[in-house]
């Protein structure tokens, strides 16, 4: 797994990490909830010898990037009929056809099932903000079922480990859950340090580790949490300094961060119902986050 570090690379596909790749031996790259934008690193990946596979569910630009394989159902000509599936509801897809083609091969046998990974599909997709209609309200009810087995019978050591740090109640887990209680923990890692412990909570068998790592993802949702109302009120000084009466909210400055800024703007939104941008200041670049209204 490669999971680029926010504050040093920012979000998606990036020329260094696939050269970085490259040099480690990866002949085949494959995007989870990013890429289709990305038409010059898509470039860079060929010029490099990779294969690359994007999985991505936004809106496509007026150029597709030239990669070995696009997996989107919003881009032009496609006819799969649910075009709201989060990033993690495209990957799934593509781990269904792989998994239906390699149980073919084998006689009809297949190492894993729909339901090993459904959790993980239902934290992905509310936890993305993906409307809980169509097919995300089967995959994600899917997901809570398996999510809300006795204890005994949650595979996963890092949901569990998660459900006692959380002090969430085995069988109670629901939506909201996962929106408020989950979602912000597991994401809490990439925004202030490497997304990586949390991918490895999601997929450790060990008990101890899965311990561990659920209560350094609570210590540093507590600092996010401090950092996130420290950003809410700096932004929302200078940008009420600005002009009080301003239709749009603007906000920058150097100490910033840039797993934060995003929750700062959604807060400026929230309590004064206007759009919203905070931007962390870097010498001569300035890079934001925005949130809008209806």
């Amino acid at each position: 797994p490669y999971i680029p570090h926010r504050e040093e690379e920012g979000y998606g596909l990036n020329h260094e990490a696939l050269r970085t790749l490259a040099e480690q031996g990866a002949r085949v790259v494959l995007t989870v909830d990013c890429g289709i934008r990305s038409v010059a690193e898509a470039e860079t990946a060929r010029e490099l010898g990779i294969d690359l596979i994007i999985t991505d569910h936004h809106m496509p630009g007026d150029e597709l990037p030239r990669a070995f394989a696009l997996i989107n159902p919003k881009q032009p000509g496609d006819l799969y009929p649910e075009k709201m599936l989060a990033g993690v509801g495209i990957a799934y897809k593509l781990a269904q056809g792989l998994v239906r083609a390699a149980a073919a091969k084998a006689g009809g046998s297949s190492p894993i099932m729909g339901s090993d990974v459904l959790d993980l599909v239902a934290l992905g997709s509310v936890a993305d903000l993906a409307p809980l209609a169509g097919e995300n309200r089967v995959l994600v009810r899917q997901g809570l079922q398996v999510m809300n087995r006795p204890p005994d019978r949650i595979r996963r050591e890092g949901l569990r480990s998660m459900f006692l740090s959380a002090g969430i109640k085995p069988g109670k887990v629901d939506a909201g859950t996962i929106g408020f209680v989950i979602g912000p923990r597991l994401n809490a890692a990439g925004r202030l340090e490497s997304a990586l412990d949390a991918y490895e909570l999601m997929t450790t068998s060990d008990i101890y580790r899965a311990g561990y790592l659920a209560q350094q993802l609570e210590v540093q949702n507590r600092e996010r949490q401090a950092l996130t109302r420290e950003t809410h009120l700096r932004a929302r000084e200078l940008a009420l300094a600005r002009d009080p009466e301003a239709r749009l909210l603007f906000a920058a400055h150097a100490d910033f961060r840039h797993g934060i800024v995003g929750l700062a703007a959604s807060r400026l939104t929230e309590e004064f119902y206007r759009p919203s941008i905070v931007a962390r200041i870097e010498d001569d670049t300035v890079r934001a986050s925005c949130r809008s209204i209806k």
